[in-house]
Protein backbone atom coordinates (compact mmCIF):
# COMPACT_ATOMS: atom_id res chain seq x y z
CA UNK A 1 0.00 0.00 0.00
CA UNK A 2 1.20 3.11 -0.71
CA UNK A 3 1.88 6.09 1.88
CA UNK A 4 -0.67 8.69 2.01
CA UNK A 5 1.82 11.46 1.77
CA UNK A 6 3.54 9.96 -1.03
CA UNK A 7 3.54 13.11 -3.32
CA UNK A 8 6.28 16.09 -3.13
CA UNK A 9 3.92 17.79 -1.36
CA UNK A 10 3.15 17.04 1.97
CA UNK A 11 -0.86 17.05 1.47
CA UNK A 12 -2.35 13.38 1.44
CA UNK A 13 -3.79 12.89 -1.62
CA UNK A 14 -6.49 11.19 -0.02
CA UNK A 15 -7.78 14.64 1.66
CA UNK A 16 -6.77 16.23 -1.42
CA UNK A 17 -7.52 16.74 -5.07
CA UNK A 18 -4.87 17.23 -7.64
CA UNK A 19 -5.43 20.72 -8.68
CA UNK A 20 -5.12 21.37 -4.91
CA UNK A 21 -2.18 19.05 -4.59
CA UNK A 22 -0.32 21.21 -7.32
CA UNK A 23 -1.36 24.38 -5.55
CA UNK A 24 -0.01 23.19 -2.78
CA UNK A 25 3.03 22.17 -3.98
CA UNK A 26 3.86 25.71 -6.28
CA UNK A 27 3.23 27.69 -3.65
CA UNK A 28 5.68 25.33 -1.24
CA UNK A 29 8.92 25.15 -3.63
CA UNK A 30 11.66 27.35 -2.49
CA UNK A 31 15.22 28.15 -3.91
CA UNK A 32 18.10 28.89 -1.84
CA UNK A 33 15.80 28.79 1.50
CA UNK A 34 14.04 31.52 -0.07
CA UNK A 35 10.21 31.45 -0.84
CA UNK A 36 9.90 31.22 -4.83
CA UNK A 37 7.67 34.44 -5.94
CA UNK A 38 4.92 32.85 -7.67
CA UNK A 39 3.68 35.21 -10.55
CA UNK A 40 -0.05 36.92 -10.28
CA UNK A 41 -2.06 35.62 -13.78
CA UNK A 42 -1.71 39.33 -15.67
CA UNK A 43 -4.18 41.75 -16.18
CA UNK A 44 -5.06 42.04 -19.58
CA UNK A 45 -6.60 46.02 -18.93
CA UNK A 46 -3.31 46.75 -17.15
CA UNK A 47 -1.14 45.72 -20.33
CA UNK A 48 -3.71 48.34 -21.91
CA UNK A 49 -3.44 51.27 -19.74
CA UNK A 50 -0.67 50.94 -17.62
CA UNK A 51 -2.41 52.91 -14.41
CA UNK A 52 0.53 52.30 -12.54
CA UNK A 53 2.73 54.45 -14.69
CA UNK A 54 0.59 57.58 -14.31
CA UNK A 55 3.30 59.58 -16.35
CA UNK A 56 3.58 57.42 -19.53
CA UNK A 57 -0.57 57.13 -19.61
CA UNK A 58 -0.54 61.50 -18.93
CA UNK A 59 2.12 61.86 -22.13
CA UNK A 60 -0.01 59.69 -23.94
CA UNK A 61 -3.34 60.98 -23.54
CA UNK A 62 -0.97 64.44 -23.92
CA UNK A 63 0.22 63.26 -27.44
CA UNK A 64 -3.17 62.29 -28.90
CA UNK A 65 -4.95 65.31 -28.15
CA UNK A 66 -2.05 67.65 -29.02
CA UNK A 67 -3.20 66.49 -32.45
CA UNK A 68 -6.18 69.09 -32.25
CA UNK A 69 -4.84 72.36 -34.27
CA UNK A 70 -3.61 75.42 -31.76
CA UNK A 71 -3.92 72.97 -28.71
CA UNK A 72 -1.45 71.29 -30.01
CA UNK A 73 1.04 74.15 -29.79
CA UNK A 74 1.40 73.38 -25.66
CA UNK A 75 0.03 69.81 -24.96
CA UNK A 76 2.66 69.20 -27.42
CA UNK A 77 5.74 69.61 -25.10
CA UNK A 78 3.95 68.46 -22.53
CA UNK A 79 3.34 64.83 -24.08
CA UNK A 80 7.22 65.19 -24.68
CA UNK A 81 7.76 65.47 -20.95
CA UNK A 82 5.90 63.59 -19.66
CA UNK A 83 6.89 60.57 -21.57
CA UNK A 84 10.60 61.25 -20.83
CA UNK A 85 9.41 60.91 -16.99
CA UNK A 86 7.59 57.59 -18.07
CA UNK A 87 10.47 55.68 -19.84
CA UNK A 88 12.65 57.42 -16.55
CA UNK A 89 10.37 55.55 -14.13
CA UNK A 90 10.42 52.62 -16.13
CA UNK A 91 14.30 52.80 -15.83
CA UNK A 92 13.94 52.76 -12.15
CA UNK A 93 11.47 50.05 -11.60
CA UNK A 94 11.61 47.67 -14.55
CA UNK A 95 8.54 46.18 -13.40
CA UNK A 96 6.21 49.29 -14.33
CA UNK A 97 4.24 49.07 -17.57
CA UNK A 98 3.87 51.62 -20.13
CA UNK A 99 6.87 51.88 -22.64
CA UNK A 100 4.99 52.01 -25.46
CA UNK A 101 2.81 54.97 -24.55
CA UNK A 102 5.44 56.32 -22.93
CA UNK A 103 7.14 56.02 -26.96
CA UNK A 104 4.13 56.91 -28.63
CA UNK A 105 3.90 60.19 -26.16
CA UNK A 106 7.47 61.35 -27.26
CA UNK A 107 7.11 60.32 -30.87
CA UNK A 108 3.60 61.44 -31.96
CA UNK A 109 4.55 65.07 -29.65
CA UNK A 110 7.47 65.72 -31.22
CA UNK A 111 5.66 65.50 -34.62
CA UNK A 112 2.48 67.58 -33.41
CA UNK A 113 4.52 70.43 -31.67
CA UNK A 114 6.99 70.45 -34.77
CA UNK A 115 3.91 70.54 -37.32
CA UNK A 116 2.48 72.77 -34.71
CA UNK A 117 4.88 76.05 -34.48
CA UNK A 118 6.48 75.42 -38.06
CA UNK A 119 2.36 76.11 -39.36
CA UNK A 120 2.15 78.58 -36.91
CA UNK A 121 5.33 80.42 -38.62
CA UNK A 122 4.45 79.73 -41.90
CA UNK A 123 1.20 81.85 -41.43
CA UNK A 124 2.78 84.40 -39.59
CA UNK A 125 4.87 84.74 -42.18
CA UNK A 126 2.40 85.03 -45.11
CA UNK A 127 0.43 87.99 -42.98
CA UNK A 128 3.68 89.58 -42.23
CA UNK A 129 5.48 89.24 -45.34
CA UNK A 130 4.99 92.42 -47.63
CA UNK A 131 2.74 91.76 -50.46
CA UNK A 132 3.83 92.21 -54.13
Amino acid sequence: MSNPQDNDTGVPRRHAPGWVQQEAARTQRYSGGQPVRIEEPSDPFATLVPTRNQKALMGYYFAVFSVIPMIGLGLGPIAIWHGIRGLGAIKENADLPGKAHAIVAITLGSLTTIAHWFTLMFVLYSLLSPKR
